[in-house]
């Protein structure tokens, strides 16, 4: 019985990771989006 919930708990947590690493993956798109913008902008106001 112990060893069900070891093994669930594994799976959670893996799960968890997979979760925390692709919505890492989308603010890292995001941030590189927003930062291109604003050096587009900065290039912009600049010229």
């Amino acid at each position: 019985m112990r060893c069900q919930y070891k093994r669930l708990g594994l799976i959670m947590l893996s799960h968890t990771a997979q979760q925390f690493m692709t919505s890492m993956k989308v603010l890292n798109r995001a941030v590189l989006r927003a930062t291109n913008i604003i050096i587009a902008i900065i290039l912009v106001i600049i010229n």
